[in-house]
C-alpha cells in the first residue's frame, strides 16, 4: 500500500517511515481555492462564495445565471455541490466519500440536470443528479469509462473522455443522457468537448495531458484542424466556448484570463488577475456572456504530519 491509498494522507508528500517502521511521517499540503466571479466587460473580480477554508474548484454557471455547481471538500471529501450565486443555499449532490476526486459538474441545456464524474466504483463513469433530489444515477456506458462530461446545446448528447486501456489516451466519445453504446466522436486524443449552439463545430483540447491545442471538427465534413493564431492550453479545463471566441486562462508569469477572437485568429484581450488560478480548476460562461466564474488560489500551506503505529 503506497502513501497515496491512505484515507488520512491525501496531498501528502515527503514520505518518511522511522526505522523500526511503526511511525510514519509526511508533509501535509493545504490549499484554500475560492470561486471568483469575472465581469467581462470591465475586467473586475470578486469572491463569489464567503471565503472557505477548503478548496472549492470546478464552477460551472446554471443556464439562467443563477446558481453555480462546483466541486468542494467542505464535507471532508471532493464532492459535487450547487448553490446560490452569494453562496446561499448550499447543497451538497453527491456524497461518495471518494479519495480520487468527485467533479467536472456541468449544467445540461434546460437547467434541470447536472451531470459529473466520479470513481467510487473503480473505473471512471458519469452520473446525472436532478439539484432538487440530489439523488445521482449513474449513465451506463457499456461499460466504457468515463470522465470530463459536457452536453450538446441541445441536451440530446453527453460527450466525454474515454481511455479502454490504463496506458491509452483519451479519447473523445459520446452518449444519449439515458446511457448506451457510446459513439466516438474523434480519433484525437482529447478532453473538455464543447459544441457550437448551432451544432456545426465540435472545440475540444487536443492532446493527452497538459499543454494542448484547441482543436476545431467540422461535423459536417469531418475536417479538424488546430485553431489558427489561438495558444496552446495548459490544462483541458482551462478555457470555455463564447460566441465570437474562446475564453481561456494564460498561466504566464502575470496570470491572466484571455480571450481569442475567432474572426480575426488572435488573441484580442487579457485580463490580469492577482492570484493564480487552480490547476484543472475549471472555466465557465454565463449564458449573456457578461461574466465568467473560476477558482483561485487564495492559499497555500503545510503541516508536517506524524502517524504512530504505522504498518
Amino acid at each position: 500500500m503506497g502513501l497515496g491509498d491512505l484515507a488520512f494522507a491525501q496531498d501528502a508528500y515527503q514520505p518518511a517511515i522511522a526505522p523500526r517502521g511503526d511511525r510514519l511521517a509526511f508533509v501535509k499540503e493545504e490549499e484554500k481555492d475560492e470561486i471568483w466571479r469575472l465581469d467581462t466587460h470591465t475586467g473586475l473580480a470578486r469572491s463569489v462564495f464567503a471565503p472557505a477554508s477548503v478548496v472549492q474548484m470546478a464552477p460551472d454557471i446554471s443556464p439562467d445565471g443563477k446558481r453555480i455547481a462546483f466541486e468542494s471538500e467542505r464535507s471532508g471529501s471532493h464532492e459535487v455541490w450547487v448553490a446560490n450565486l452569494d453562496g446561499s443555499n448550499a447543497v451538497q449532490l453527491s456524497n461518495f466519500h471518494e479519495p480520487l476526486f468527485t467533479g467536472s459538474p456541468r449544467w445540461s441545456p434546460d437547467g434541470r440536470r447536472i451531470a459529473f464524474d466520479s470513481r467510487v466504483t473503480g473505473k471512471a463513469a458519469i452520473y446525472l443528479v436532478d439539484p432538487a433530489t440530489a439523488f445521482p444515477r449513474q449513465i451506463p456506458t457499456n461499460n466504457l469509462p468515463a470522465n470530463v462530461p459536457t452536453w450538446s446545446p441541445d441536451g440530446k448528447w453527453i460527450y466525454f473522455a474515454s481511455a479502454r486501456g490504463g496506458n491509452e489516451s483519451e479519447l473523445l466519445y459520446k452518449v444519449a443522457p439515458e446511457g448506451g453504446t457510446p459513439e466516438q466522436v474523434t480519433q484525437t486524443p482529447g478532453y473538455n468537448v464543447k459544441q457550437s449552439k448551432d451544432g456545426r463545430f465540435l472545440y475540444f483540447f487536443a492532446g493527452p495531458g497538459s499543454n494542448g491545442e484547441i482543436h476545431v471538427l467540422d461535423l459536417a465534413s469531418g475536417h479538424e484542424q488546430a485553431l489558427a493564431g489561438m495558444p496552446k492550453i495548459l490544462y483541458p479545463t482551462d478555457w470555455t466556448l463564447a460566441s465570437k471566441g474562446i475564453f481561456f486562462v494564460d498561466w504566464g508569469q502575470q496570470p491572466s484570463i484571455d480571450f481569442y477572437d475567432f474572426d480575426l485568429q488572435r488573441v484580442t484581450r487579457k485580463i490580469p488577475l492577482d492570484k493564480k488560478p487552480n490547476m484543472w480548476g475549471g472555466l465557465s460562461l454565463s449564458a449573456d456572456e457578461t461574466w465568467l466564474a473560476y477558482s483561485q488560489v487564495n492559499q497555500v500551506g503545510s503541516d508536517l504530519m506524524l502517524v504512530d503505529g504505522f504498518r
